[in-house]
């Protein structure tokens, strides 16, 4: 490929994952400023690589395994921070569009809920249903089964209408 095309097909993914990755990273960091620097780092490594001469066969796998990579990277230089301290900071879940308390509340209720979960199912839960992403595709940018993942998704699901029904115990 040469580079005009490879540059033209660039484009393509950056205007077909940038906001979902935006996104994504958003969820992670709760920042706008980071999540918008995490979203163009992944684009750039993703660039370098292929203008290094390399293939990427699932580009939207790539970036997402990169941008999750970057967000660990960003917590172990910044200690964790609690759901409680983040929305004391001002992190809104719902976003400046929400259609009033009622949403607000809801929105809230399931930020907590989620925030019951252990990381990992979290993380599965807002891939899939928050990005929308295929298990296939959630399995390739964990490097773990598909199989895996759905067992997962699967028992997080259930483990977060257990939390809805009763409460964290």
């Amino acid at each position: 490929m040469d580079s005009k095309a490879t540059e033209t097909a660039f484009l393509e993914l950056h205007t077909r994952y940038a906001d979902p990755l935006f996104r994504h990273a958003y969820f992670r960091v709760s920042d706008r400023d980071i999540a918008r620097d995490i979203t163009q780092e992944s684009f750039l490594r993703m660039w370098e690589y292929l203008s290094a001469g390399n293939q990427v066969d699932n580009p939207k796998a790539f970036l997402f395994r990169v941008a999750g990579n970057l967000v660990i990277d960003h917590y172990r230089k910044k200690k964790g921070t609690s759901l409680e301290t983040l929305q004391e900071d001002g992190f809104d879940p719902i976003g400046d569009d929400a259609e009033g308390i009622t949403d607000a509340a809801e929105g809230t209720h399931v930020m907590k809920a989620l925030s019951g979960l252990p990381a990992k199912e979290r993380e599965v839960l807002m891939m899939r249903y928050g990005e929308e992403l295929s298990v296939s595709e959630i399995a390739a940018i964990l490097g773990e089964s598909a199989n895996a993942i759905s067992v997962r998704i699967h028992r997080a699901t259930k483990r977060l209408r257990d939390l809805f029904d009763h409460g964290p115990n």
